[in-house]
């Protein structure tokens, strides 16, 4: 099978929790499968796709080089150009980013809905961009839904009036790069040592946002 996954919110380069998801998953795919995949990765002046996805024989880069907010607004527009114009079976989108495509069936991957439960918290631009990707649409065309919780899943269904049978929820994984060393290990000692963590402490490894709520994590620390 050959399977195309939007992967061009990596060409920025930011680190969050799309990005992170969608580069293990990615990873994971192309050790774990034998599917073939061809990446969609749109613009100019984009970071550098991991080099070991890259020398992959089972993987081809997808690149218009369109400058993209050219490509969001002829997508939202004109729905133009469609990527599946190219031969493939399937399309994955680790996020509900406007993607134009023909009849080519497509996954994507909701992780929340807190920009309606909680508008408050994203600047007008961050709302205007919500509004723009006309998730709503995106949700009810797709094939399927992938969730990373059942909450998300219940505002699928609740909020977006999706159907129950068209959503599966998967979690989340670990990366492999978490893992528990010994105190004796001299890599950690030494981190620990340059970062003055003698002292117990918290590892918050999420976006610093207002919908964070990072006060009362310092206030849970404090308690403990």
């Amino acid at each position: 099978m050959l399977i195309l996954i939007d992967v061009k919110l990596l060409g920025k380069g930011q680190t969050n929790g799309v990005s992170g998801y969608t580069k293990e998953l990615v990873s994971a795919l192309l050790e774990n499968t034998e599917h073939d995949y061809r990446l969609f990765y749109n613009g100019y002046k984009m970071n550098p796709l991991p080099e070991q996805w890259l020398k992959n024989t089972r993987v081809s880069v997808l690149n218009p080089r369109i400058p993209n907010k050219l490509f969001h607004l002829s997508a939202r527009l004109f729905n133009v150009p469609k990527i599946d114009r190219i031969a493939t079976d399937l399309i994955f989108s680790p996020h509900f980013h406007l993607l134009p495509s023909g009849k080519t069936p497509r996954i994507i991957t909701f992780h929340d809905l807190s920009f309606i439960h909680y508008p408050q918290f994203f600047s007008p631009k961050q709302r205007f961009w919500h509004w723009w990707q006309n998730y709503a649409k995106q949700a009810h065309e797709a094939k399927h839904i992938i969730a990373v919780s059942e909450y998300t899943k219940a505002d699928l269904i609740n909020i977006l009036k999706i159907p129950a049978e068209k959503i599966t929820v998967i979690y989340s994984g670990i990366s492999r790069h978490f893992k528990k060393l010994s105190t004796e290990n001299l890599e950690l000692r030494t981190f620990q040592e340059s970062n003055r963590l003698t002292k117990p402490f918290f590892l918050f490894v999420g976006t610093l946002e207002p919908r964070k709520n990072i006060p009362t994590l310092i206030k849970a620390f404090a308690i403990l």
